[in-house]
């Protein structure tokens, strides 16, 4: 059993070893040609691609040409076989600056990759018939005004449960960012800021790229905030679990103390991460596994 190598929209770019793919052609290969990196390529047997709504046709073409070029094939992909997964009517690339990012299946290499199509047909997460019908319309853009009457009567349901309050689902980071630092700003008395430590400060930026906290985390009392790590699955402290933070401990390093969703208040301490560079590097970082989250990415909440 060889198993396969499976990337989500924002790995494929640190796994493959080509970055944003953005350089020219000849330079990528000369990328994923690093060792470790092509390691990956002459292993892989099976590439399994997830939410590849999100895969510009570029990158797609880039990535493509690489895989045949390092693996010494002329078959597509190399001879790897592609399995790939997602909605089109989902989140579409990220677009680079006014140009309009196209989606993979516009790709030069797509038809010649692509042999077999599946569509799903049966909602599975869902059993209510009449809010599946309205998730069906809203799919695909048809809004019509019974669909939003029935949204708008749910648009005023008071969700909060003690003092953890709903989420805002942002379609950008920006929006994310900006709605996070105003209601953290909003809340009474300074901020405790809590910096990670770094296996490596020079390589900051690479840290962030792979890193599910960031370096700097701003915290007050009455901070919506988001566990990133599972600590303990039967006590409900699981990466995505939603809190407040209720009080910081005594002392120099005034660890916060929050109240989460599933009943539990815990005092969190710093935990570690460890990950592999696109490079073959091991980084690590530090910090508290927490993040705020008046808001958060559509993209991150799925």
């Amino acid at each position: 059993f060889v198993s396969p190598l499976t990337i989500c929209p924002s790995c494929p770019r640190a796994l493959s070893g080509i970055g944003s793919g953005s350089a020219p052609l000849e330079q990528c290969i000369e990328l994923a040609q690093r060792p470790g990196v092509l390691q990956h390529w002459t292993s892989c047997r099976h590439l399994i691609i997830d939410e590849v709504s999100m895969v510009e046709a570029q990158f797609f073409d880039k990535l493509e040409s690489v895989a045949r070029s390092v693996r010494r094939s002329t078959a597509p992909f190399g001879g790897i076989q592609l399995i790939i997964c997602g909605d089109f009517l989902q989140l579409p690339p990220v677009s680079k600056g006014k140009e309009k990012a196209s989606f993979c299946f516009q790709a030069r290499s797509w038809r010649k990759v692509i042999q077999v199509n599946m569509e799903l047909m049966e909602v599975r997460r869902q059993t209510d018939q009449s809010f599946i019908s309205l998730l069906q319309k809203v799919r695909v853009g048809r809004v019509t005004e019974e669909v939003t009457a029935k949204l708008m009567e749910s648009a005023y349901h008071r969700i909060e449960k003690d003092g953890i309050l709903a989420t805002r689902l942002c379609t950008h980071k920006d929006d994310v960012e900006l709605t996070n630092d105003n209601k953290l700003q909003q809340l009474p008395g300074s901020a405790r800021v809590f910096e990670a430590l770094d296996c490596d400060p020079a390589l900051v930026k690479t840290i962030d790229a792979h890193s599910p906290v960031s370096r700097l985390i701003q915290l007050k009392v009455g901070a919506q905030v988001m566990l990133t790590k599972n600590l303990d699955v039967a006590r409900g402290l699981v990466n995505g679990a939603r809190g407040v933070v209720v009080a910081f401990e005594n002392g120099k390093d005034g660890l916060p103390r929050v109240h989460f969703l599933c009943g539990v208040t815990e005092v969190l301490k710093l935990e570690r991460w460890v990950f592999k560079s696109g490079g073959g590097l091991h980084l690590s970082r530090q910090q508290l596994p927490l993040k705020l989250a008046w808001a958060i990415s559509i993209h991150k909440s799925q």
